[in-house]
This record gives C-alpha cells, sequence and structure tokens, in this order.
C-alpha cells in the first residue's frame, strides 16, 4: 500500500511541476532583466528538484539547459562588446 501511494504521490508531483516548471523559467527571465544576482540564486530551485526527485525534472532539462545556454552566450556577447567599446580591443594593457 504504502509503495503506490509513494508512486501516486510521486505522479502528482510530475505532474504539478510539469505546469510550474516552464513559469519558474519565464520567472527568471524576467527577474534576470533585473537582478541578475537574485536570477542565479533563484536557479537554485532546480537543485532542490534534483535532490529531492530527478524524474520531476527530467520532462524539463532540456528546456533548462538550452536557457542556460541562452544566457550564457548572451553574458559573452556583451563581455565581448564592452571589451571592443572600451578600447582595449581584447588586449591587456601595457
Amino acid at each position: 500500500m504504502q509503495q503506490r501511494d509513494e508512486v501516486f504521490l510521486l505522479a502528482f508531483l510530475q505532474q504539478a511541476f510539469s505546469c510550474l516548471i516552464p513559469r519558474i523559467l519565464e520567472v527568471i527571465k524576467g527577474l534576470a532583466l533585473q537582478d541578475e544576482e537574485q536570477a542565479c540564486d533563484s536557479m537554485e530551485i532546480f537543485d532542490s528538484l534534483v535532490e529531492c526527485e530527478v524524474a520531476i525534472l527530467h520532462p524539463h532539462v532540456r528546456t533548462i539547459v538550452e536557457y542556460c545556454l541562452r544566457v550564457s552566450e548572451a553574458l559573452l556577447v556583451e563581455r565581448a562588446r564592452f571589451t571592443l567599446t572600451s578600447g582595449s580591443g581584447g588586449r591587456p594593457a601595457g
């Protein structure tokens, strides 16, 4: 009986988080525009979910990884643009 209850609870959590995870990512995207540090801290929710139950995140791994890659790409472009406009051209001073 207990195993069946655990399976039911896991299925319920997977369904609930399936709806929430895309929304969580949207909130983090919006937050990143206002406060990058807080957005990074907010990503820790996925660490917590992985520690609890990997199966909850499994259907969303691709979406989460793609989001992280887009953020990384944007940061690299921003840093390159800053380097080019600062006049150093990426060369060390001196």
